[in-house]
């Protein structure tokens, strides 16, 4: 198997024997580590870094679309890569694909920004739909959406947006957090409402294309991890705004939900880290209460993420707004708390003097 990044070639791999070939070091994905005298481990590794490209176990209605494709219901790591690699291993995410030795297919004909999305699916991953037309030649987009709650991807008239189904307010969560940020004027990704078959979605545009990737912080960790350094320092080094605003955000609006595969960093078309991705994933807010807030996951759930926000105050100021309308809010409970963690971030800032 030869693993591509764009038109190049990354690496191949004898999926035997676990021999490899590394053919542009610096092209290698950051979650995949090789070793030419591991051939064992190289198998290991190089299956779980192809299942991760593949929607999760749990994901709601992974049932439905794997039925739809007539493909197994696979749970380990080579089963998952496998199916993986049926569609050459594509992802909305990065540019890396995978082709046999011997297979005659090149990366302007499969991949997912200028190639035809599989229209049909589309209503099996957002709402489960029972659909029996089989149309496995065309590109599977959804096989590689990350996360648990239903969605998919759709190419509208000025690129590809994700949409996300409604599961228990997820999607005014989701709007609503990312209008707090608009005001707040801190970077991220904007959802809005939108309706699919007559049904309440959230809607994002894919920022990510044949120049910018995105790596996500749990592939980043293992890159860390085997150069000996701190994911947390890497990042802050890189982008300590980008990471400020996160912590800051993630307090002020509730989100308990910023786990590694929740946050990422872009790279451009030859592998090197840019910055973090600006923030995403929102449907998990206003969950946490109290003026502390939960735990905060990037930093290993060893601070509060009130903590993490007051950190953050070294490297931004507050933002200043003009008091959010409470009717952007979905209560009055959230409305209540957002000022309430806002003011006292305020009153941080003033004693720092």
């Amino acid at each position: 198997m030869i693993l591509m990044f764009g038109e190049q070639p990354v690496l191949e791999i004898n999926t035997s024997s676990g021999e490899i070939n590394i053919i542009n070091p610096k092209l290698m994905p950051y979650g995949l580590y090789l070793d030419k005298q591991d051939n064992f481990n190289n198998l290991i590794n190089l299956y779980n870094w192809l299942s991760n490209r593949m929607l999760p176990i749990k994901r709601k209605y992974i049932k439905e679309i794997l039925n739809y494709l007539n493909l197994k219901q696979s749970t380990t790591d080579i089963e998952r890569a496998k199916i993986v690699m049926k569609y050459h291993s594509v992802s909305v995410s990065d540019i890396y694909w995978t082709k046999e030795d011997d297979e005659n297919t090149d990366w302007d004909s499969i991949n997912i920004f200028d190639n035809l999305l599989n229209e049909a699916i589309f209503d099996v991953a957002l709402h489960g739909k029972n659909l029996t037309l089989q149309t496995q030649g065309l590109v599977s987009q959804d096989i590689n959406v990350q996360g648990y709650y239903p969605k998919a991807w759709k190419r509208l008239d000025d690129g590809l947006y994700l949409y996300k189904a409604d599961v228990e307010g997820s999607v005014d969560k989701e709007v609503t957090a990312s209008s707090i940020l608009d005001m707040l004027r801190i970077p991220h990704l904007k959802y809005f409402y939108s309706l699919y078959d007559g049904e309440k979605t959230s809607l994002c545009k894919c920022i990510t294309d044949k120049k910018t990737s995105m790596v996500s912080a749990q592939d980043m960790e293992i890159w860390c991890i085997n150069k000996d350094i701190s994911l947390i320092d890497f990042t802050i080094k890189l982008d300590s705004m980008g990471y400020a605003y996160m912590n800051l955000a993630d307090y002020l609006v509730g989100n308990n939900d910023r786990h590694l595969g929740n946050w990422g960093f872009l790279v451009d078309e030859e592998n090197q880290v840019l910055c973090l991705h600006p923030l995403f994933d929102f449907n998990s807010s206003f969950k946490t209460t109290g003026i502390e807030g939960g735990l905060c996951l990037p930093e290993n759930n060893k601070i509060t993420q009130l903590k993490a926000a007051r950190r953050a105050l070294k490297y931004i100021d507050i933002p200043k707004y003009n008091p959010v309308p409470g009717n952007i809010f979905i209560n009055e409970e959230d409305c209540d708390l957002f000022n309430r963690r806002y003011n006292e971030l305020i009153k941080t800032k003033m004693n720092s003097f």
